[in-house]
């Protein structure tokens, strides 16, 4: 069963489990010593005693004189122990949101404090999918991520399952855990307004399902327009077969011939402001001495720009934390009740400049 994750000990457990899974530790292949598990984790020799101990107990690992052997029946004993677990929760995302990054990092935080007993897998499909549902069981629960899917599709889903929690998809007939992405469009026109901007615009995709680019951009709207200021936008019209990229670069284009006084531009994630680095950097354009560039989620790659990207970070660790105590508290009291929005934060670094 999964051990909790609380402790140190817990922890890498999980982690030279997941080394058996990867193949980074082959089954009947010897480990490192202690000293060396103890320094490649970050932890004491008496941590990786304790976690060795376990897996000893559960046979996952063997000892083999003074070295620890990975078991012939690791990867079986591990799966078994998956299958065993008396709670299953399952988070149902479309495939399109498999490489993204912020959801991996919801998905790992999640896993990461998740309580003993309970499972977690992925389910992928798209819209309403009847096969999909009927794959549930009725002692599940159900993680759905994302708004592409309707209240049908929902519904269906709450009435089959035991639970029902959405994540990133605010909906006051069902639980849900989110951030604010209207208040980080906020933040974001905030910035560039105490920086002294006046002459702003604002790129997003303008048939895009994920409707959080749409609040992120009310938000910077609104706050400009209490502030006297008339955001200025081209929206990326993004079809099935478009280069994305191009299409955000061809956008600042034909805004910036709109107005070419425009002294920063609001982009609602960063992949946006990533193609206009690109751009600004054949069109001669410095950042952020000629144009000032802010983001939204705080990807991987933000703050490895130059100049790094201010941007306001998707607080996907505090809402898989926030899932996983939900999670905890349905594994206790056998029901979930949550209705949580989450509040990103700003990272401010050197792609804003005071006007």
């Amino acid at each position: 069963m999964r051990c909790h994750l609380d402790s140190k000990k817990g922890s890498l457990v999980e982690r030279l489990i997941d080394g058996i899974r990867c193949g980074m530790y082959p089954a009947g292949t010897k480990l490192p010593s202690e000293r060396e598990i103890a320094e490649y984790y970050n932890c004491s020799r008496t941590v990786v005693r304790k976690a060795l101990e376990e897996l000893f107990l559960r046979q996952i690992m063997l000892r083999g004189g003074r070295k620890v052997q990975v078991s012939e029946d690791a990867l079986r004993l591990i799966e078994d122990d998956f299958t065993a677990a008396s709670q299953r929760v399952i988070l149902i995302i479309t495939p399109s949101q498999v490489n993204n990054p912020i959801i991996q990092n919801i998905f790992t935080t999640i896993d990461g404090h998740l309580p003993e007993g309970v499972c977690l897998s992925v389910m992928c499909f798209n819209r309403y999918s009847r096969a999909g549902v009927e794959c549930l069981a009725p002692t599940d629960l159900v993680l759905v991520i994302g708004p592409q899917y309707d209240d049908l599709l929902l519904e269906s889903i709450e009435r089959r399952c035991a639970g029902l929690l959405l994540i990133n998809m605010p909906n006051p007939r069902f639980n849900y855990v989110t951030p604010d992405h209207y208040a980080g469009g906020r933040m974001m026109a905030e910035l560039l307004w105490k920086n002294n901007h006046t002459s702003i615009g604002a790129i997003y995709p303008s048939n895009s399902e994920r409707i959080e680019f749409g609040q992120r951009f009310n938000g910077a709207r609104d706050f400009l327009n209490e502030h006297g200021i008339v955001i200025k936008t081209f929206p990326a019209d993004l079809q099935a077969s478009a280069d994305e990229i191009s299409v955000y670069q061809q956008s600042f284009e034909y805004l910036y011939k709109m107005d070419p006084t425009i002294t920063a531009v609001i982009c609602v994630w960063d992949r946006v402001a990533f193609a206009l680095y690109e751009l600004f950097m054949m069109m001669n354009i410095h950042i952020p001495d000629d144009i000032s560039l802010i983001g939204f989620d705080d990807q991987f790659f933000s703050h490895m720009l130059n100049p790094p990207l201010t941007t306001v970070r998707y607080p996907a660790e505090i809402i898989g934390q926030e899932v996983a105590g939900a999670i905890r508290g349905f594994v206790d009291n056998g029901k979930i009740e949550i209705q949580k929005v989450v509040l990103p934060t700003l990272q401010q670094r050197g792609s804003v400049a005071v006007k």
